[in-house]
């Protein structure tokens, strides 16, 4: 059990989130489009490392935005600077910077 415990803190440690400034929101998603969608569209500006559709557990679809992580900065800024009005699954998209949420932690 301790063995297993240290290889789990190893590997947790050893994994890398990528920096806000390597993420972009997307928002106004159909709740059609998925993550293969979303990589296909944004590969044209880099790298993607990650590709992150919270889900509305309720409906079990995700709820209407997401996050694409690049492997470089200059990707997500290029992503960020595009001023051509992008659509995935015919739905115009809003392409903004991710910020870092506080979660409420109940009373």
């Amino acid at each position: 059990m301790k063995q297993s415990l240290v290889c789990l803190v190893r590997h947790v440690t050893k994994t890398t989130v990528p920096s806000q400034t390597h993420t972009v929101m997307v928002n106004r998603l159909s709740w059609i489009t998925g993550r293969e969608q979303l990589k296909e569209y944004f590969s044209r500006y880099g790298n993607v490392s990650r590709i992150n559709l919270p889900l509305d557990h309720h409906q079990g679809v995700h709820k209407g935005y997401g996050f694409v992580s690049f492997t470089k900065q200059a990707s997500a800024m290029e992503a960020l600077n595009d001023h051509a009005r992008p659509t995935l699954d015919d739905k115009a998209i809003k392409v903004l910077p991710a910020h870092e949420t506080k979660v409420a932690t109940p009373a």
